[in-house]
């Protein structure tokens, strides 16, 4: 892998990238009409709004608990808020998602109480983590050998043209979920010593805190990594095994977050093995406001972790690939097909014996995040902008498709095709940004009492009647229209995605041609 050095000017370059997204990000953070101030004291839940999934709720529900409260626990109002996704009973209510996201947010939210903006200052957490992920999109395509040029359109187009730009607009699981796997990549980057063990300990904890299917989407890290403390070498007719046992410096780090995600569980469930997402739902309370999605009455799931009650089915995995991947309701190729130029990108690497041990975790971790959900009963997550659940698997495929760019830097046609691919994208996703997360799937939307379309056709016809709850929309420049301010932010965006990568390939002629 060919090493770049940093120099004044690319530093100054990858500064300006970290504070264009930033800035790109914050502006379509979610803000009232009548201000800031209204959803620090308003808990409306209205399609839209920071509030519009329960997925966000029930995690800001337990950071006000945690900082008003001091407590774990719902009361009847919290409960009623954070609704569905609320167990528990007789007054001692709690979220059923792992705390990780709400404890990430709590130092935020007592921040921001200091100005009375507690609920914007909370909601910057993942903006905050998606610009992480960017920096280590960045980091770790350097690592590849990348240029940084590549290194820019890899970050970017992973932020801003897949779903991870509407979902670092709220409370949610999926951007520090993607921080933790691909801080873990890196690492397996590097030599490993002990300081790295520890790191990647205190990774895998902090994912299971965060929402528990990250074990699996860690696991291929973990295990890679502990086997790279093991050496085989042939002494005349022996093998002789070679072992370190700074390994065990990875349990350094696991072991305390482990120790507290089950003092947590206990005080929950009553078992520190059983996370309160795996005891079901509560039917003692339902949502008091507005929010598209449907209140279904039943009775508590439980789920035990094997049988015919577990959530991850392997008769529904031939529905669940079509959903995740090639449907219109959810799917990357309608959603993302830039995507399709990562996967590419992935054969490339592959095909190069000299680079294809760098694709031995990405690759893991994507089969992983595809298989696991293709199994789970709810392919579509629910209400939601795409496949909310790949996130983590669409960083790990955005980290290869600079090298498609770079195998095509000669073939004009393969990097027009690129330049639209990425334009598609971008549109669509920051379409979802602007306007709304709550895509209903198709069963649900042709059984609505009033229709809506199952695709981003209904965030297209959102942002038409101008609803849009974004900043620059509701505050900052109000009297243009929402459609206008989509196209010129979504024309920026791909502008300066495609000029870095016509940048490269000029480049890189003007060198083969000197």
């Amino acid at each position: 892998m060919k090493k770049h050095l940093i120099t004044i000017r690319n530093l100054f370059a990858v500064l300006f990238v970290l504070a264009f997204a930033v800035v790109a990000l914050v502006l379509n953070m979610k803000v009232h009409p009548q201000g800031v101030p209204y959803y620090q004291v308003v808990q409306d839940r209205h399609v839209g709004g920071p509030f519009e999934s329960s997925g966000s709720t029930s995690r800001y529900a337990l950071v006000q608990a945690l900082a008003e409260n001091g407590t774990f626990y719902f009361d009847k109002t919290l409960a009623s808020f954070a609704s569905p996704d609320v167990g528990g009973s007789d007054r001692r209510y709690y979220t059923i998602f792992a705390p990780g996201v709400s404890m990430a947010g709590y130092p935020l939210y007592m921040l921001g109480s200091m100005f009375g903006y507690e609920q914007f200052t909370t909601y910057l957490l993942n903006v905050i983590f998606a610009i992480g992920c960017l920096a280590l999109i960045m980091a770790i395509t350097r690592r590849y050998g990348l240029p940084l040029s590549m290194q820019i359109v890899a970050g970017l187009t992973y932020i801003f043209a897949t779903n991870a730009v509407v979902y670092s607009l709220y409370l949610t699981q999926h951007i520090m979920s993607t921080f933790c796997v691909l801080a873990g990549v890196l690492i397996t980057l590097y030599k490993p010593n002990i300081i790295r063990n520890i790191l990647l300990g205190l990774l895998f904890g902090a994912g299971l805190l965060i929402d528990v299917p990250n074990a699996f989407l860690m696991l291929p890290i973990v295990v890679y990594q502990f086997f790279r403390h093991f050496s085989v070498t042939h002494v005349k007719e022996y093998f002789k095994i070679n072992m370190r046992f700074i390994f065990v410096a990875m349990l350094v780090g696991l072991i305390p977050l482990l120790m507290f995600f089950g003092y947590y569980n206990k005080d929950l469930t009553g078992n520190p093995t059983l996370p309160p997402q795996f005891v079901g739902r509560t039917i003692e309370v339902e949502k008091t406001v507005d929010t598209p999605q449907p209140v279904v009455k039943k009775e508590a799931e439980k789920f035990d972790d094997v049988g015919d009650n577990s959530p991850f089915v392997t008769r529904l995995m031939l529905n669940g690939l079509y959903i995740l991947l090639i449907s219109d309701e959810r799917g990357w190729m309608y959603y993302s097909p830039i995507l399709l130029i990562g996967i590419i990108g992935m054969y490339f690497v592959y095909k190069n014996k000299d680079l294809n041990e760098i694709l031995t975790v990405p690759l893991s971790v994507v089969l992983i995040n595809i298989l696991l959900y293709s199994m789970f009963g709810d392919h579509w997550g629910g209400w939601s902008f795409g496949a909310r659940y790949l996130i983590p698997g669409a960083a790990m495929v955005a980290l290869f498709i600079p090298f498609a760019i770079v195998k095509w830097r000669k073939n004009i046609i393969m990097l027009l095709i690129t330049a639209i691919l990425i334009g598609y994208s971008v549109f669509v996703s920051m379409l979802g940004a602007a306007t709304t997360t709550g895509i209903p799937p198709k069963q649900e939307a042709e059984n609505l009492s009033t229709k809506i379309p199952y695709t981003y056709e209904y965030n297209y016809q959102l942002i038409e009647n101008n609803q849009s709850y974004s900043l620059i929309n509701t505050y900052l420049l109000k009297d243009t229209p929402a459609k206008t301010m989509w196209i010129i932010e979504s024309s920026v965006i791909t502008g300066i995605i495609i000029l870095i990568t016509g940048y490269y390939s000029v480049t890189m002629w003007k060198r083969h041609n000197a």
